[in-house]
């Protein structure tokens, strides 16, 4: 599987990240939680009719939902703004962003270089090889996306509880997936 060159790309996910936490600061949503991704997907409406939502789990799925459409605003304004700056995002997702394009264009917006352009590093030694296997499933058709990914490995992972485990895998598997029929044609 093709990688992004660390010095001349970024990760598409991660050029969001950074324009939205400096453009947005305190009310920038980025990544949701598992819970309250489960908890949107549990209790949608689907056909007109969402299924009985228990008292106690009301306040919160009214939270996580503006949440979710609150991030989906952010998350689409993020992206415009790296199209309208000359980036191509849909190319993007397999191969990253010019770093240079994005580092330039983040500049004029902000009047400052990005603080926080990382390259990969794992919090735990024992996450790039999980990772690995699970974008290996997801090349190979196995599961269709990080969140699925992450539910194959998040058990064998040191660190935290179960929940944060899985989550903070999830983020780390959807910045370094790729598309496998991109991958294939590179």
């Amino acid at each position: 599987m093709n990688m992004l060159p660390v010095g001349d790309r970024i990760p598409r996910n991660e050029a969001i990240e950074i324009y939205g936490t400096a453009k947005f600061r305190a009310a920038w949503v980025g990544e949701r939680g598992t819970e309250e991704y489960e908890l949107t997907q549990k209790y949608k409406i689907v056909n007109g009719m969402r299924p009985p939502v228990p008292s106690e789990l009301v306040d919160a799925l009214y939270v996580a939902e503006e949440r979710a459409v609150r991030q989906d605003r952010q998350y689409h304004e993020a992206i415009l703004w790296l199209e309208n700056h000359g980036m191509d995002c849909v190319r993007g997702l397999a191969e990253g962003l010019d770093r240079k394009t994005f580092e330039a264009a983040f500049a004029r917006e902000f009047g400052r270089a990005p603080s926080s352009i990382t390259r990969t590093r794992f919090l735990h030694p024992s996450d790039a090889a999980l990772i690995q296997e699970a974008l290996n499933a997801l090349a190979e058709g196995k599961v269709s996306n990080a969140y699925q990914a992450a539910g194959l490995v998040y058990k064998r992972a040191e660190g935290q509880s179960p929940t944060q485990n899985r989550d903070r895998l999830r983020k780390a598997i959807a910045r370094q997936w790729q598309s496998p029929k991109i991958a294939k044609d590179t």
